[in-house]
């Protein structure tokens, strides 16, 4: 339980920077309870929502946010810390962004002391948790779908992950269909959820796991994720794949069989317009002259995560990608996850440029084997785990929310 803790300021002041910081430095925060100790303050800082700017660090320091939500980043790691909660920052060069809850977003630059006894662990960029949205059983009731999101937000889960789709097609239709979801399946649309929880939600992450990009105009997709950035404060991931259904690409009048190729020239767009005032673009299959998004995004650009499993995915992964969502059986993807490192290596990135988000779904692991999935997971080398609770027999969105709650608490 957090509680307020004695924090010893010494020095400690508030840079004078007009475009970033304002406010006065406060006495008190909420940090995880410790045993009395005193903890020393290096800076306490009031950053202006949509601002970022490098800092160096000489040493470890203890983050601790007072109010909204900070992301820092390097060019291979970012965290996302919010109200209350904590995180080990190590020395090096980090990019601070403020998204706040109200005028100004204030964090506390703290020195660790060293080993403590808290009973709450910090919040390790290597061991984050979220949950999938239980699309094709959670129903049409906003407010149960709100409740879900909160409830999740409040459990301390770091992000939302969500799957796409348009249309579900008929297994009976001429010529016959087969696949894993119908026309009797039920999802919302995954732009639409976003910027409607974006509003509800605080802190979590919101990931697209994932957007059929090839099935949807680059240019429009830009700008929605833009939107859902803003509204979120920062808060989206977009992932993205090529899909496997041919039914959707036909009715959205898209082609289905160049989605591969296209995917990549898309990437190449969304990330123009997410960090360019103007843009213009000639490609094989997008023409833009001179035009721009605006509002722009909170993130330029928005990270972007794929999803896949054949070979030329891996390679493209390695290549374009800001992390793998990669979600089966961990010890069935740790080759796949040594050939991306051998591959993102070959092509000249760190490994540590390309995050790996891995599943634990309900429906195939038995509560004795949870934790050691997520075990394997960190073996394989993934960074995230996202808990999937579809298809595993609940009811209710209550036992879904149940049962997220009993892997929380692991």
């Amino acid at each position: 339980m957090a509680q307020s803790l004695k924090l010893n300021f010494g020095e400690a002041k508030v840079p004078a920077h007009p475009q970033w910081f304002e406010g006065e430095v406060l006495q008190q925060a909420l940090v995880p309870a410790d045993s009395g100790r005193e903890l020393e303050v290096l800076a306490v800082w009031f950053v202006n929502h949509g601002r970022t700017r490098p800092h160096i660090h000489s040493v470890d320091q203890l983050l601790v946010v007072v109010e909204g939500l900070c992301i820092v980043a390097t060019q291979t790691e970012r965290k996302v810390i919010g109200v209350g909660e904590q995180a080990l920052i190590p020395k090096g060069e980090w990019h601070w962004h403020g998204a706040a809850t109200g005028e100004t977003l204030c964090h506390l630059s703290i020195k660790r002391p060293g080993p403590t006894d808290w009973d709450q662990p910090l919040l390790n960029f290597m061991s984050k948790l979220g949950v999938t949205f239980p699309q094709t059983e959670i129903g049409s009731d906003p407010i149960v779908v709100r409740d879900f999101a909160q409830a999740v937000e409040g459990m301390g889960y770091q992000f939302l992950l969500t799957y796409d789709h348009v249309l579900g097609a008929n297994p009976d239709r001429p010529g016959g269909w087969s696949g894993p979801y119908t026309y009797k399946h039920s999802f919302h649309e995954i732009f639409v959820l976003y910027g409607y929880l974006a509003g509800l939600t605080q802190r979590i992450e919101l990931v697209t796991g994932i957007l059929i990009l090839p099935q949807r105009q680059t240019v429009l997709v830009a700008k929605q994720a833009a939107e859902i950035d803003v509204l979120s404060r920062g808060r989206l991931r977009l992932g993205i794949g090529i899909g496997w259904n041919a039914v959707e690409y036909e009715a959205l009048g898209m082609n289905f069989h160049d989605r591969g190729r296209r995917a990549e020239e898309q990437v190449a767009l969304l990330r123009r317009l997410w960090t360019e005032e103007l843009v213009t673009f000639e490609g094989r299959w997008h023409r833009v002259t001179d035009a721009g998004l605006n509002p722009p995004p909170v993130q330029r650009p928005i990270p972007i995560l794929m999803g896949g499993y054949a070979e030329p995915v891996l390679k493209r992964v390695a290549r374009l990608a800001d992390g793998w969502i990669a979600l089966g059986n961990p010890v069935n993807n740790k080759p796949q996850i040594e050939r991306l490192r051998q591959y993102t290596r070959e092509a000249g990135r760190s490994v540590d440029s390309v995050r790996i988000i891995g599943g634990l779904s309900l429906r195939q692991t038995t509560p004795d084997g949870w934790r050691p999935t997520l075990a394997a997971w960190e073996d394989a080398g993934a960074h995230e785990v996202t808990v999937n609770t579809m298809g595993a027999g609940f009811k209710t969105p209550d036992e879904h929310i149940e049962a997220i709650r009993r892997v929380k608490n692991l």
